[in-house]
C-alpha cells in the first residue's frame, strides 16, 4: 500500500479518536498476526485475534491453529519463560518502556526466552529481566534482536551456544539494545557449552549500550584449539562500567571491537539510581549516545536524525520513539471499509494514549 496523503478528521480530547482519509494505490494484504494483551485475561472467546487476544505470550507461540508468524504484544509485565518453537517475529506494540518479560517466577530460574534449533527468530521492543539468561541462542539458527533492554538477569543477557561445525554456525544480529546489570556478561558467545569444539556463533552487533554488567560487556569463549574462524562484526557500541572489562581478551585480540565504539557514561532519563530500576531512555542534549550510532539511511532514527545508541533509537523505534516528556502515541488502528478497490479512499480509525 502506498500512502499519498492523509487528513485528520477529528481528535476528541480525552482518549483521542483519529480518523484518517487515505488514498490507496493497492489492496491490503492480510497479515498472519497473533495478538497478546494480558488485560484480556478471562475472556472465554480468547483466540489470538485483535478482538480477542491471548493473555500470555506463550499461548500465542503455541497456537498451531492460527499459525501466526508474527506476534504483537500489548503493554504489561508478562511473568513467563518462553520457548519459541517456530519461525516467528515477536514484537511489542509500545516498546521496552511498557512491555516487560519477567523470567524470575520459575524456580529454578530458567532462560527468559529460548527457542528450538534451526529457527529464524526476531525479537524486538521488550525489556527482559529476572531470568537465568535473558535470551538463549541454541547451536543452530538465526536470531535478530533489536530495541531490547536486557537488565538484571542472573546470568548473561544473551548466551549463544557453540555450533557443532563451522557450516552450522548460529547467526546473531543485535542492534539498538541495552545490556545492563546482568550478573554475568551482556552477551556471551560460547564455544564450549553445547559442544567441545573450536567454533562459535557469528555475530553482528551495532548501536548497543553495555553498562554495569557483572562480567564483560561482550565475552567470547575460546578453547586451546580455537582457530579464529567465524564472523564477528562489532562497532558503534558504548561499553562502560562492566566489572571484568568491556570486552574479554579472547574477543579483543582476535577481532576489532569497533573503531567507532566508545566508552563514555550515557545520561539516562531514570537518573542515577540502581541500573535494575533505571529508565534507559536518553536525556537529550550533550549525551554521548545520541547521534553516535551507525550512520546511513537504513539506520536513521524515526525523526530522520542519525541513529541513537540504545533501545530507543534506530528505525525499529518507530512505534515508541519519544522524548522524555512521553507524548501520546497511536494504537488500535482499524479500517472501516472491508474491500478497498485500487484508487479508492478508505478511513482509518485509531486511538491515542499517553504512556
Amino acid at each position: 500500500m502506498k500512502l499519498r496523503h492523509y487528513s485528520i478528521l477529528s481528535i476528541p480530547a480525552a482518549r483521542r479518536s483519529i480518523a484518517l482519509a487515505i488514498l490507496a494505490s493497492s489492496g491490503i494484504a492480510a497479515a498472519t498476526t497473533a495478538y497478546v494483551d494480558q488485560a484480556n485475561a478471562g475472556d472465554p472467546a480468547m483466540n489470538g485475534t485483535a478482538a480477542h487476544p491471548y493473555d500470555t505470550i506463550q499461548a500465542a507461540i503455541s497456537d498451531l491453529f492460527l499459525g501466526a508468524d508474527d506476534i504483537l504484544v500489548y503493554p504489561g509485565t508478562y511473568h513467563e519463560n518462553l520457548t519459541i518453537t517456530k519461525n516467528v517475529t515477536l514484537r511489542s506494540h509500545d516498546g521496552p518502556h511498557t512491555t516487560l518479560i519477567d523470567g524470575s517466577k520459575r524456580s529454578p530460574h530458567a532462560h527468559g526466552i529460548t527457542f528450538n534449533e534451526s529457527l529464524n527468530v526476531t525479537i524486538e521492543g521488550f525489556t527482559i529481566s529476572g531470568a537465568q539468561t535473558g535470551i538463549y541462542q541454541p547451536a543452530r539458527g538465526s536470531l535478530t534482536l533489536k530495541n531490547l533492554i536486557l537488565v538484571g538477569n542472573t546470568g548473561d543477557g544473551v548466551l549463544a551456544a557453540a555450533p557443532p561445525n563451522s557450516s552450522e554456525r548460529a547467526k546473531l544480529v543485535i542492534y539498538n539494545c541495552v545490556f545492563a546489570a546482568n550478573t554475568e556478561s551482556g552477551i556471551q558467545i560460547n564455544n564450549y557449552y553445547s559442544y567441545p569444539t573450536n567454533y562459535h556463533a557469528s555475530m553482528a552487533a551495532y548501536n548497543n549500550i553495555f553498562i554495569g554488567n557483572g562480567s564483560y560487556g561482550i565475552e567470547m569463549g575460546a578453547n586451546s584449539s580455537y582457530d579464529g574462524s567465524g564472523s564477528i562484526l562489532i562497532d558503534y557500541n558504548n561499553a562502560i562500567g562492566n566489572t571484568a572489562g568491556n570486552y574479554n581478551t579472547n574477543l579483543s585480540t582476535r577481532y576489532s571491537t569497533g573503531a567507532h565504539s566508545i566508552s563514555t557514561s550515557p545520561t539516562f532519563v531514570g537518573g542515577t539510581g540502581p541500573l535494575t530500576t533505571r529508565d534507559f531512555r536518553l536525556v537529550p542534549g550533550n549525551n554521548p549516545c545520541i547521534d553516535s550510532g551507525m550512520p546511513g539511511l537504513s539506520w536513521l532514527d524515526p525523526d530522520g536524525t542519525r541513529n541513537d545508541m540504545g533501545a530507543y533509537g534506530g528505525p525499529g523505534a518507530q512505534r515508541f520513539y519519544t522524548s522524555p516528556n512521553d507524548g501520546p502515541f497511536i494504537r488500535d488502528v482499524t479500517i472501516r471499509e472491508g474491500l478497498v478497490p485500487k484508487g479508492s479512499t478508505f478511513t482509518i480509525d485509531a486511538t491515542g494514549a499517553v504512556r
